[in-house]
């Protein structure tokens, strides 16, 4: 995609920084549910479980994930960003849609193994689209020089 806007001085006022830090909240707010460790071993295990299924019952068991990333992209989808975070925000709602539905095709269960694989490769695109949302993110507050404290919900885009 294209580069995210900067701000042409890097030095942000300390108001600026503010709008920003309270930005990075809401989206950390947004991020919450999918964004812990008990969500990513949940699903770590119910992906594991379709290697290799053929029954629905397996594939329906998705559904869960599914309903939580698209919860995500509803939730991102009603912050009100400021200018220099329009693209982010859209960048990170597009993704999180982007995995809910391709985590929905899996969930719909295949007929052949060659749909299983589009599926799967959906997913895999999904994945790779959030992780570079999601690192833009990261380098969006960093470069603005935006520090969250760790109780806040942004502090899931500092680096330790």
């Amino acid at each position: 995609g294209a580069p995210l806007p900067t701000l042409a001085s890097g030095k942000e006022t300390s108001g600026e920084k503010e709008t920003l830090r309270q930005f990075g909240n809401a989206l950390g707010s947004a991020l919450a549910p999918v964004a812990n460790d008990a969500f990513a071993e949940k699903g770590r295990v119910l992906l594991e479980k379709t290697i290799g299924a053929r029954d629905a019952e397996t594939f329906r068991a998705l559904v869960p994930l599914l309903l939580a990333y698209e919860e995500v992209r509803n939730s991102i989808a009603k912050i009100s960003p400021p200018a220099s975070g329009m693209e982010l925000t859209d960048a990170l709602e597009k993704s999180y849609g982007q995995l809910s539905a391709a985590i929905a095709s899996l969930a719909e269960g295949a007929v052949t193994p060659e749909e299983l694989g589009k599926h799967w490769v959906a997913y895999s695109d999904a994945v790779i689209a959030m992780g570079k949302a999601l690192n833009e993110t990261i380098g969006f507050f960093l470069e603005r020089g935006v520090h969250f404290a760790q109780d806040e919900p942004g502090a899931i885009f500092a680096l330790p």
